[in-house]
């Protein structure tokens, strides 16, 4: 935890260098609790897919909830026209911020990728974009007595979807891979049959003909 708290607190200076030192919420603990939690996540990461960990899984999936709850505590609505001012929502300050986090999980997904041994995949999932609440949706957050928030994923944008491994296919645009596909994809890539009453299926575009020839998909019934 200790470790975990030094790289967080190198990353918040790095991200606040530059940016409106005064935005709402993000002075206090929210920013610093953020990048904690996704230290914690790297720090835990990393170990197990050490080259010489003692026990390497076959398959690790890590979520890094931080920049999630940056977006959220300040509302963030995209990038601002130049001329706005750095206090307004969107403006230079938050730009700063939001851009300098994105940063720093891309520097965790180099790392991760730097990791990885021959025969290794690594898959990128956001399953969906944020964008500010409506009225209606802050209302109705209140009158349930959940935590006001000003910013979610009701009508958020699409999310992003990468992956990168033997046999895939490069620089191949996919715009229509759902969050329900991952399931079977990882049970494919796991060498596991894909059961046919799963919602998602298997992109078979992501990867090369020869590949797919040499690696069947194999299907069962259900999985129960």
């Amino acid at each position: 935890a200790a470790a975990a708290r030094s790289v967080a607190e190198g990353w918040r200076r790095r991200i606040l260098e530059g940016a409106d030192q005064d935005l709402e919420g993000l002075q206090g603990d929210a920013l610093r609790e953020a990048l904690v939690a996704d230290a914690s996540v790297r720090e835990d990461l990393l170990r197990m897919i050490a080259p010489g960990a003692a026990s390497r899984p076959r398959l690790v999936a890590a979520r890094f909830p931080g920049i999630a709850t940056v977006l959220t505590t300040i509302g963030w609505k995209g990038p601002a026209p130049p001329a706005t001012d750095s206090g307004a929502s969107g403006g230079p300050g938050r730009s700063t911020i939001v851009s300098g986090y994105y940063e720093i999980v891309d520097g965790i997904v180099g790392e991760v990728r730097a990791a990885l041994m021959p025969g290794d995949y690594l898959m990128i999932v956001s399953p969906y974009g944020v964008e500010p609440l409506s009225a209606t949706s802050r209302v109705a957050r209140w009158l349930a007595g959940l935590p006001a928030t000003q910013a979610g994923e009701d009508r958020g944008p699409a999310g992003i979807f990468f992956l990168s491994g033997p046999g895939v296919a490069q620089a191949r645009p996919l715009d229509d891979v759902q969050i329900t596909d991952t399931l079977p994809l990882v049970l494919y890539l796991l060498g596991l049959p894909v059961g046919r009453d799963m919602n998602g299926s298997l992109p078979r575009r992501l990867f090369s003909r020869a590949f797919l020839e040499a690696n069947p998909i194999a299907f069962i019934p259900s999985y129960g």
